[in-house]
């Protein structure tokens, strides 16, 4: 499930939204206890967590410099040229998206 880190992972935020195993029943749900995360694991998580909170803040705030660094942060995305083809891309194809457009960055 996806729940709030509280402890969970160490090495993230107490507030960070983790999806991990959980124990389920009337009080909700309670994450079971996970090995903490090391190296090259540890390192993947934290930066897509980093791209999480920059698709969130684009998301709320329409600042389009947020959407480049989500994309140029994620580590599928081999450079920021490519970010900012992906990100002119999804404003030409998504109407949806159009908000970024024209956006003074924040």
């Amino acid at each position: 499930l996806n729940v709030r880190n509280r402890g969970t992972l160490t090495g993230l935020d107490d507030d960070a939204v983790v999806e991990v195993p959980c124990l389920v029943d009337g009080n909700g749900a309670r994450p079971v206890t996970a090995d903490p995360l090391t190296g090259h694991a540890l390192g993947l998580v934290t930066t897509v967590k980093a791209v999480d909170r920059a698709v969130l803040e684009a998301a709320t705030t329409g600042s389009r410099a947020a959407a480049l660094r989500a994309l140029a942060t994620h580590p599928l995305v081999d450079s920021v040229t490519v970010a900012r083809r992906l990100l002119e891309r999804y404003e030409t194809d998504s109407p949806h998206l159009g908000y970024l457009r024209g956006k003074a960055d924040r």
